[in-house]
């Protein structure tokens, strides 16, 4: 489901270090033999309550949620002073349905950068006017560097495919023919007759930029998005009940929503720990060893304080060594729970003992020093369960257009893990998923199967352009680093963001180009998938998504031309504000197929059939080389070429597919094509 940064850190047995560590001193490791060991908890003492880490209050606030109603009032009393520091700060408003003017702001600056005509909207007097955070911000330094610094353009022959850079005078309306008869003058003089590629750049990496300042991305903002004049605020969260006539088109004219009552909808009992092992724990995967915290910190592992950028380690691990542990850990906090109602008031040394306990029964971490006061979790991120009938027959309940594999997802044929298959997140208290849009910024569905709650994070597309700003000045690389964003700088940004709970059997529905962030604040698992509904609003964030990951040199998970052109074939939604935004797309590519065909012909290759290619060849849909151009649709190469072998670090010589720009020398290599461009033009005058 999520895009999936890289890591600053990894590590495996062969090759990890210990770390300095720098230890925070409100996080000091409690001692047994302290002489206040066997004291009990007072809420005017703060000591007491420092020398506790935030995992040990999230797993005691975990049963006693759940517990609390069977305490005593005596107990009630003690829990409640020792977690009241754990409650999570400054939620947003739960209300029922109403307009969402940033997400009708998104769509209005979507409809005018492909030319559309919407109904226009006013602002209700009482939304923004009435704001009493409603001011001019006070005038703020512009992101300047001390030395302009900039990347080249693109070196490849054949100009990069752009949706949204604007198109040459003229071209809108032509035919397919008339498109591929003026492309073809590139192949003479190298420039692009039908849309604007020539001022296409490389954005700088920020992380790693030494010359000062960087310059920064102002992708958004040139295509229309407008940057913030006011303060950010804590907007409302819409919440919908699952039964709701209207609940379609409700939740997808917000920019994220909570429904409620998804468990009346879902067999809970599909997803439990025992069934995930006995499904896939023998598969290898990647768990995120974290350290856990309250949702308002980003401290690193060492203790020291950053700015956005989030620290943890990533291995490979049994899937079934990460769930049995999960359930391990579940117990000894219900083991320490359980030691706390033994006696009245609450014993400080109870809590240590648990807090120590909690500490020892985590996995061991390679990259750990072993004298870290804090447990290092390990979260089961991103575990994909495939098509596994029980599981996908216990959604089947669910309104149709929240479901996997629905409206324009099965138009993809490629297994997609997370996109048009379900994951599930296996979740300790203090687990996060950093910030990111959803692949390609289309919508997602996540629903808690509990039992404790997550706490979300969200920002509206309308804010692309500001939120863009501010990664940078952070020295955030977009694509590539691990974010973890501060509120109030959002705020001082001029960003306003949602912040709410998700609660057991709460789906939370991710709208279009909607950014987000998730931490567990208890015992959790998720199950989640994206969702491509047939609207011009998905379609039209994919565009964009496509050409901002081309110039971040990342590549885009959802292969969008092979996406528009078969959408093309089987003639969806024509003559609509849908079909507009795909024919448009469709120029382009149209347009680059005759230019990258004009220019491999010139560069002497022979192209054959696709149907001819051999037997032997696999992924024939990307480029085998991991470049940022990892989708084929049309054209591609075959070259034998070295790869790794599936849950091995051993390499084998394979035939690849590899794009035009990576395939390098035609020694030992073929050139294959899947359509004609007589066909190409075929499908694309018969879509209007």
């Amino acid at each position: 489901m999520k895009r999936v940064a890289q890591s600053s850190l990894t590590a495996t047995p062969a090759t990890s270090q210990k770390r300095t560590k720098k230890i925070s001193p409100d996080l000091a490791a409690p001692s047994l033999d302290q002489p206040d060991a066997s004291s009990t908890f007072d809420s005017g003492t703060k000591n007491s309550k420092e020398s506790l880490h935030w995992h040990t209050l999230a797993c005691l606030n975990s049963f006693f949620q759940r517990n609390g109603e069977n305490l005593s009032d005596a107990q009630r009393k003690d829990f409640s002073s020792i977690l009241e520091s754990f409650l999570e700060p400054g939620l947003s408003e739960r209300i029922d349905f109403r307009r969402d003017l940033s997400f009708e702001g998104m769509k209005s600056v979507m409809a005018k950068l492909f030319g559309l005509e919407l109904e226009m909207f006013e602002e209700e007097a009482d939304t923004r006017a009435n704001n009493p955070l409603r001011q001019k911000k006070k005038a703020r330094k512009l992101l300047t560097c001390q030395k302009k610094i900039y990347e080249k353009t693109s070196t490849a022959k054949v100009p990069y495919l752009l949706f949204t850079s604007g198109f040459k005078e003229g071209v809108l309306g032509l035919t397919g023919k008339e498109v591929v008869e003026k492309a073809s003058s590139f192949i003479k003089d190298g420039v692009n007759p039908i849309y604007n590629s020539e001022k296409f750049r490389y954005v700088v990496d920020v992380t790693g930029t030494k010359k000062g300042k960087p310059t920064p991305s102002t992708f958004y903002e040139k295509h229309g998005f407008p940057l913030s004049k006011e303060l950010g605020i804590l907007e409302p969260v819409v919440v919908l009940d699952i039964d709701d006539e209207n609940l379609e088109a409700k939740a997808t004219s917000l920019t994220v929503c909570l429904i409620r009552n998804c468990d009346k909808k879902i067999n809970m009992g599909a997803f439990t720990m025992q069934k995930m092992i006995k499904l896939c724990g023998e598969k290898t995967f990647t768990t995120l060893r974290q350290r856990p915290q309250p949702s308002t910190d980003n401290l690193r592992m060492d203790g020291t304080q950053q700015g956005f950028l989030a620290d943890d380690i990533e291995e490979k691990r049994l899937l079934k060594e990460v769930l049995k542990n999960h359930q391990h850990v579940y117990e000894v906090a219900k083991k320490g729970f359980n030691s706390c109602l033994s006696s009245s008031p609450i014993q400080r040394s109870t809590i240590l003992k648990m807090q120590k306990s909690l500490r020892d029964a985590q996995l061991e971490c390679s990259a750990a020093t072993g004298d870290e006061p804090y447990p290092i979790i390990a979260f089961g991120s991103n575990i994909d369960i495939d098509d596994a009938a029980e599981q996908m027959d216990a959604l089947k309940l669910l309104p149709e257009f929240t479901l996997p594999n629905k409206r324009l997802m099965p138009i993809l044929k490629e297994k997609l893990a997370g996109v048009n298959q379900v994951q599930i997140y296996c979740k300790g208290p203090g687990s996060r998923t950093v910030a990111h849009y959803e692949n390609q910024g289309i919508g997602s569905v996540n629903v808690n199967i509990g039992p404790d709650d997550c706490v979300w994070f969200c920002i509206s597309m309308k804010y692309a352009a500001e939120l863009e700003k501010l990664l940078c000045h952070k020295r955030c690389a977009q694509y590539r680093s691990q974010i973890w964003p501060s509120e109030e700088e959002l705020k001082k940004a001029g960003i306003s963001y949602l912040k709410f709970l998700q609660k057991k059997g709460e789906m939370v529905f991710i709208n279009t180009g909607t950014y987000h962030w998730v931490q567990s604040n208890g015992f959790a698992s998720n199950i989640a998938w994206n969702v491509l509904h047939d609207d011009w609003i998905p379609l039209a964030s994919a565009a964009l998504s496509n050409d901002d990951t081309a110039s971040h040199r990342h590549h885009t998970v959802l292969p969008v031309e092979k996406l528009i052109w078969n959408i093309a074939k089987e003639k969806r939604n024509m003559g609509t504000n849908f079909s507009k935004v795909v024919k448009q797309m469709l120029t382009s590519s149209l347009a680059r197929f005759k230019i990258e065909l004009d220019v491999v012909r010139n560069d002497g290759w022979e192209i054959l059939n696709a149907a001819d290619c051999p037997d032997e060849l696999q992924f024939t849909d990307y480029c085998l080389n991991g470049c940022h151009r990892v989708w084929l649709y049309n054209m591609f190469f075959v070259k034998r070429i070295e790869v790794t072998k599936e849950e091995s670090e051993e390499t084998e010589m394979k035939l690849g597919s590899l794009c035009y720009q990576c395939v390098g020398s035609k020694k030992n290599a073929r050139c294959y094509r899947v359509h004609t461009l007589e066909e190409l033009i075929k499908i694309y005058d018969n879509y209007h």
